[in-house]
């Protein structure tokens, strides 16, 4: 591939686009932010956002000559010349544009299940599935195996565990209007980390530590999130407050219902960038009340144990699994919100 300095950089932009493009793992990130999604080997992804990576690219892609006045220069394209080209809409408009890459199966709109390779679900379905074929189990029976040996308070903390597994699973049609799952429970050990591993199944996960400074949460939040752009649900772990005060957040709040929320904290070494909000927040927590704001925005889940911990046992695992999907959309998608969901409850 010739690069002229003597052509305009959109001709030079466009042509070089044109050559990288072919390249069966490089596709366009969605909005207007710029950008290239380079789908690896082992199925996960990176983004390339700056000159030097795309750099790499370039090499390992392209036998790149540059030339200046018909005489051949260095190979080297500047660092600013390639995040300007990043930009440039006939650079990324060779580009087929994807939403994101899945390692998991997902459900496109229709309720159709992803198939390996590129998926065209229309405006943010457009989805790279690096996984197997998923097969639909017809049977409810491990989903109800697990629940039923989880001490639920009452049989509206069970309904509403098995509403967190569909928010998750269908998370990418609901943007900026997904519950906060909150898990509190009686006494320690009691199995919130365990109902929120089953409610996230197999989606990428990533537990925060609690932080009394909402701040620091904030940017706990945002590091995992530009850490890794896959993931599908964040647990706040063992949230609590000292004295009398309520558990709560500002960040939190805000980012469950907005649709397209910024991600920038200081000190967290990124730049400002917006996203679509098909995260799911979840909280578990034994100590504390937590807040109205939170209550209200919450899919609640209680635990109560009888008796000691100790004694309790189980020989089954956890496994996330279609069963409850497919069961949701034969009934035709009933509401997710038990009659008793609204209830305001503290830990």
């Amino acid at each position: 591939m010739f690069w002229h300095d003597e052509l305009s950089d959109s001709e030079n932009f466009g042509i070089l686009g044109e050559a990288l493009a072919k390249s069966p793992d490089l596709f366009r990130q969605p909005g207007f932010d710029g950008g290239l999604f380079l789908v690896l080997p082992d199925g996960s992804s990176r983004s390339i956002l700056k000159g030097r990576p795309l750099a790499s690219v370039i090499a390992d892609r392209i036998d790149l000559h540059r030339f200046h006045n018909g005489k051949q220069k260095s190979c080297s394209i500047s660092n600013g010349m390639l995040e300007v080209m990043l930009h440039a809409e006939v650079f990324l408009s060779e580009f087929r544009l994807i939403d994101r890459v899945a390692s998991q199966p997902e459900y496109l709109p229709g309720f159709t299940l992803t198939n390996p390779g590129y998926n065209d679900g229309g405006d943010g379905h457009r989805v790279i599935f690096v996984g197997e074929s998923a097969e639909p189990s017809g049977s409810m029976e491990r989903i109800n195996t697990f629940l039923d040996v989880m001490d639920f308070h009452t049989q509206a903390d069970r309904a509403n565990a098995v509403a967190g597994l569909l928010t998750v699973a269908l998370r990418h049609h609901w943007l900026g209007g997904k519950p906060i799952i909150l898990a509190t429970a009686s006494k320690s050990h009691s199995g919130k980390d365990t109902v929120l591993d089953f409610i996230a199944g197999q989606t990428p996960k990533t537990s925060v530590s609690w932080e009394p400074a909402d701040w620091a949460t904030q940017k706990a939040i945002i590091a995992s999130l530009n850490t890794d752009p896959s993931l599908g649900m964040i647990r706040l772990e063992n949230a609590r407050v000292s004295g009398g005060s309520k558990i709560a957040s500002a960040f939190v709040e805000r980012f469950v219902t907005d649709p397209a929320p910024t991600l920038y904290s200081p000190g967290c070494g990124s730049e400002p960038r917006r996203i679509r909000n098909e995260i799911v927040m979840s909280m578990s927590t034994n100590f504390g009340e937590l807040s109205e704001d939170l209550l209200n925005r919450g899919l609640p889940i209680h635990l109560k144990p009888n008796g000691s911990i100790t004694d309790r046992h189980s020989d089954i695992g956890n496994r996330w699994d279609r069963e409850v999907v497919e069961h949701w959309i034969k009934d035709g998608c009933p509401s997710l919100r038990h009659p008793k969901n609204n209830r305001r409850r503290g830990a």
